[in-house]
């Protein structure tokens, strides 16, 4: 299985939110590298800039946090890879054409089923239904927190 991991899935395992401790349980089963693209970077580093932002978490956190970050990324517990991009968007463009009218996907959790798609992944995990959906459109086994549950 090569594994893709959306951003959502990434922040619960940095910081304790609903479904927190299942992802880290299903993470540490797969027992892989996660994926981890300059997108990813971008979305969890805002993220966690959001979280001060809203007075949910210091910037002692934050900097807590982004430490723990920038140690799985020299461990190699998340595997740093760049798709071509152009290639990426074009695919996140073709998604939304086909798609979008009838699932209601974002354009930026396009971008990341399109990513998945290019990097040749199989499977994608995310917190978000619609997201799950759309890479199940294109062939991809989806895995979404939601359902896991139950």
């Amino acid at each position: 299985m090569k594994l893709y991991v959306d951003t959502s899935v990434l922040v619960k395992l940095y910081y304790p939110e609903p479904l927190s401790k299942r992802t880290e349980e299903l993470i540490v089963n797969l027992k892989q590298p996660l994926l981890f693209t300059p997108f990813h970077e971008l979305e969890i580093t805002n993220a966690f800039a959001l979280k001060v932002f809203r007075n949910e978490i210091s910037k002692e956190e934050l900097n807590a946090i982004l430490e723990i970050f920038k140690e799985d990324k020299t461990s190699g517990t998340l595997k740093a890879v760049s798709p071509d991009w152009s290639k990426v968007f074009l695919e996140a463009l073709k998604i939304s054409k086909l798609h979008s009218l009838q699932i209601g996907t974002r354009s930026l959790d396009i971008i990341h089923v399109a990513a998945a798609d290019i990097l040749n992944c199989d499977t994608f995990l995310t917190n978000d239904t619609r997201q799950s959906l759309a890479a199940e459109k294109i062939g991809l086994k989806s895995i979404d927190l939601q359902y896991e549950l139950s």
